[in-house]
């Protein structure tokens, strides 16, 4: 079973750290500063939990070249990424699945025009941390969750193998029959969010202490549930269809409880911080989806200037509701 990990993001090293520690054939794809970290250190993963530091000296490679052989790689990398490397994974002839886990709203369209559909799955990584000099900072100690499905809803093979080696690894696999549909509920969430964190310059612990801002991201998260409902596409989890129902006072409350923490730290703003290109991109990519629905959508289009980086942001515990 030969792995390769296209991507030396935190998450393609928190992948790459797990399949390397249960014994697997496995590889990283990495360039720059990655590449020369991670051949000098390792894969050195600290714990913000357990404040441990672990190192995996994973293998790495700079390239996937048309002869190169492997059963699956996990291509874990920023959406607004990925066009650039489809000609490349169109060439790779012998590498048995593609798996694309990472922010995605427009589903199969773009990996239709390079790929068939028998050679890839869509879904997500679900992991947060960051590169800070040679390190990255991760919740090690807390199992990652890989969620993906075929396009046609049924189980196969190819699922049942990957969740049996994502499964050694310890990482846990929840397999949707709508795959794309969580997808697009998943940005549905993630915009919202990451619009309430911009607004008080990117800080959880500030966000924390500025109830406007998370009013503002539960309203657009409702707008944004209401839109897919409107389109027709499922909400899933259904548990956040059932939250979206919930009054705002309720749901500021958890929010606040959520983001007053160092996994919030941690998972949410320093990924973001380090992708804040990408939250843009997928903001209007949401925004283009959306749009078709007709529903009105005042306040993530207010207030999503705030993933500009131009923009000022707000101080922490401002009133402006």
């Amino acid at each position: 079973m030969k792995i390769l990990i296209y991507g030396a993001g935190p998450l393609g090293c928190i992948y790459a750290a797990r399949f390397h520690d249960e014994g697997y054939n496995i590889k990283i794809l990495a360039r720059g500063m990655k590449l020369k970290n991670i051949n000098e250190h390792g894969i050195v993963i600290y714990d913000h939990i357990t404040k441990e530091e672990k190192i995996y000296n994973v293998p790495t490679t700079t390239s996937l070249l048309p002869g190169d052989e492997y059963d699956y790689v996990f291509i874990i990398m920023r959406k607004n990424f990925i066009p650039t490397i489809l000609p490349i994974l169109k060439a790779a002839k012998n590498v048995g699945n593609f798996l694309f886990l990472g922010n995605n709203i427009s589903g199969y369209d773009d990996y239709d025009k390079y790929l068939r559909p028998d050679k890839y799955l869509i879904g997500f990584a679900g992991a947060g941390g960051y590169w800070e000099d040679y390190k990255v900072h991760a919740v090690w100690s807390e199992t990652p969750g890989l969620y993906i499905g075929e396009r046609d809803g049924m189980m196969s093979l190819r699922l049942k193998t990957i969740k049996k080696i994502c499964n050694n690894a310890n990482i846990v696999v929840k397999i949707y029959r709508n795959i794309d549909a969580w997808l697009k509920t998943h940005a549905a969430l993630i915009i919202p969010l990451a619009i309430a964190l911009f607004i008080v310059g990117g800080d959880n612990y500030k966000l924390a202490n500025t109830p406007d801002a998370i009013k503002v991201g539960v309203k657009a998260l409702k707008e944004n549930i209401k839109a897919l409902k409107k389109l027709g596409i499922p909400i899933l989890p259904k548990k956040l269809l059932l939250m979206s129902y919930w009054p705002n006072f309720a749901l500021i409350r958890v929010i606040r409880k959520m983001m007053d923490s160092e996994k919030a730290e941690v998972g949410m703003t320093g990924h973001a911080k380090s992708a804040l290109d990408e939250m843009k991109h997928f903001a209007d990519a949401l925004d283009n989806l959306l749009d078709q629905s007709g529903v009105e959508r005042p306040y993530n289009k207010q207030y999503s200037k705030y993933l500009d980086p131009d923009i000022p942001s707000l101080a922490e515990g401002t009133t402006f509701l």
